[in-house]
């Protein structure tokens, strides 16, 4: 049985995970917040008409996304 204070751990820290994620947000700060929501709006669009033209029917309805405000 274990006790309280014991320095086992039962999963390793994503260090390589965290260094990525720090390495992302730097990415879209400095491209800007409205500049990134811009581009991920644009590509949405496009892949909602192109599954269209392949004869997908989307679910749910395209709607606009807003960023948040």
């Amino acid at each position: 049985m274990l006790k309280m204070g014991t320095k086992l751990t039962y999963a390793s820290v994503g260090y390589d995970a965290l260094a990525a994620l720090n390495t992302a947000v730097g990415l879209v700060l400095r491209e800007g917040l409205e500049v990134c929501f811009n581009r991920h709006a644009l590509v949405a669009a496009f892949c909602r008409e192109a599954m269209q033209r392949l004869g997908f029917e989307l679910f749910p309805p395209a709607t606009p996304c807003r960023p948040p405000r």
